[in-house]
């Protein structure tokens, strides 16, 4: 079922290939990520947060994450980007 968020963060956390986690979406203190972030532009890659709006779907399942060089992996619910846009 589609849902929207008007008040989403995006955080940018590096690339895959230098032990970054790509992005981030947080909603409501709860952190999440999306099963086809490739689709996030360019532009959104930010030191700084990003503020978006967002419409997803939320997939029930989690992905195991490792980054930053750590040993135990962490867990985040799966979504799946329909649209997002700079607030």
């Amino acid at each position: 079922m589609e849902e929207h968020h008007n008040n989403a963060v995006l955080k940018w956390t590096g690339d895959y290939a230098v032990d970054g986690c790509g992005f981030i979406i947080e909603m409501d203190q709860v952190e999440y990520k999306a099963e086809n972030e490739n689709i996030i532009s360019e532009d959104f890659k930010s030191d700084v947060i990003v503020n978006v709006s967002l419409t997803y779907e939320i997939l029930h399942e989690e992905t195991k994450i490792t980054c930053f060089d750590s040993k135990n992996p962490e867990y985040r619910e799966n979504i799946r980007i329909i649209s997002i846009q700079k607030k």
